[in-house]
């Protein structure tokens, strides 16, 4: 789990350089990742909505089938090769959220922005 995050980590820096928060949980079926991007960062939701789908697609292993209640996993994945070894990384369910992670600075700093433009009771903070 740690592999993932940090990869992920060092991803987001990269490739859009914004601040964010990330969170891993490990079950027995599996595991997730969550990323946390407030709205104060990246103020152009299409914008967010591009690095959600950027991240699904390359480091989300799959999708839960409720139909069929599986998950299918896809075939490729992000591989990374070192020492004549090539290496995956993936998590089971990868969540990206609009907001920033209950409990941090940044997630004050948002709830006193929105509460002083009157936007709380429009996101539920």
């Amino acid at each position: 789990m740690m592999g993932i995050s940090q990869v992920i980590r060092q991803y987001i820096k990269q490739r859009w350089n914004i601040p964010f928060q990330i969170s891993t949980n490990s079950f027995s079926g599996g595991d997730s990742v969550q990323i946390y991007i407030s709205p104060l960062s990246v103020t152009n939701k299409s914008i967010f909505e591009d690095i959600n789908k950027e991240l699904k697609i390359i480091f989300q292993a799959g999708n839960f089938d409720g139909s069929t209640d599986s998950y299918e996993y896809k075939k490729s994945s992000f591989k990374i090769s070192a020492n004549d070894k090539e290496y995956s990384f993936r998590t089971k369910y990868l969540f990206v959220e609009y907001k920033p992670k209950f409990g941090t600075k940044q997630y004050d700093d948002y709830k006193e922005w929105k509460n002083m433009n009157g936007e709380a009771e429009k996101f539920n903070i």
